[in-house]
């Protein structure tokens, strides 16, 4: 999750450089385009990676007693013996999804097009933001390490519902630049806390034989349903009602079935026997 934030900094930073370097004109009719293409140099980086990786020693043994009993995992048996897992994953998976792609990404749109504040300066809140999960992420798993998984997992997601309506409706009544760093820096500490947890989470929610196939099915859905459409979603949200805390509402809906499935899952997150 501390790699997925970085992502989000560096091209937070490229965006910035496009409003240094260009015009909004510009940046409208062409230069949009640039960051694409520099974005294309991951690619060999990831076929490089991915053709290196290595499985843990859990996950070829299980592969060996697969292939020596000549079963194969499919879906059905997911559903039919860890259905409970998919659904708790897919919960945890739409709080981070909604906090990835509307708390972080979706803030430059929100900010200049609803709030009407500067592009560079939303860029630069952006990063800022970015930074300050990264910085965090790390140092909240070392905290998980001391008090347990389960209780970070559920402070961060209650407190992180908790503090997003009156944050954004203070923000938007009167939007400034300063008010949107706070808002970011406090979304920030709850999602750092959640992230530093999630990934880790969501593993041990699956018995190794099946955690790939659960984990795929529980982040595609989640991501297809809630973090594909989010975006169109917000905006058309936005359109209909006419009120600019649309997308607060839609992040509160994310979080508030992360906590569900967090609160549900209990212990549980706390749990190595799968590893």
């Amino acid at each position: 999750m501390t790699g997925q934030m970085i992502g989000l900094l560096i091209g937070a930073a490229a965006g910035t450089l496009m409003t240094v370097y260009f015009t909004q004109e510009q940046i409208e009719a062409w230069a949009w385009r640039i960051p694409f293409f520099v974005g294309l140099v991951i690619i060999p980086v990831a076929v490089y990676i991915r053709q290196r990786l290595d499985e843990t020693e859990v996950f070829r043994n299980a592969k060996r007693e697969e292939a020596a009993k000549g079963t194969h995992i499919g879906i059905g048996e997911l559903l039919a013996n860890s259905w409970r897992e998919t659904v708790l994953g897919i919960g945890l998976v739409a709080a981070a999804t909604v906090t990835v792609y509307i708390t972080f990404t979706y803030l430059v749109t929100f900010a200049t097009k609803i709030l009407q504040l500067p592009l560079q300066e939303t860029f630069e809140v952006q990063m800022l933001g970015a930074f300050w999960v990264v910085v965090l992420t790390p140092l909240m798993g070392i905290l998980s390490d001391k008090i347990g998984r389960s209780k970070l997992l559920i402070t961060s997601l209650a407190v992180y519902l908790v503090i997003l309506f009156p944050l954004y409706s203070w923000l938007t009544a009167a939007p400034t630049i300063e008010r949107l760093v706070v808002v970011q820096l406090a979304t920030g500490l709850c999602a750092a806390a959640f992230f530093a947890v999630f990934s880790t989470v969501m593993a041990v929610l699956f018995p190794t034989r099946v955690r790939s196939l659960g984990l795929s099915i529980s982040y595609n859905v989640a991501v297809m349903l809630i973090g594909g459409f989010a975006q169109f979603i917000v905006t058309w949200l936005i359109q209909q009602t006419g009120s600019p805390m649309a997308p607060t509402y839609y992040v509160m809906f994310g979080v508030a079935l992360g906590l569900i499935a967090a609160v549900i899952l209990g212990k549980r997150a706390d749990s190595d026997e799968h590893f």
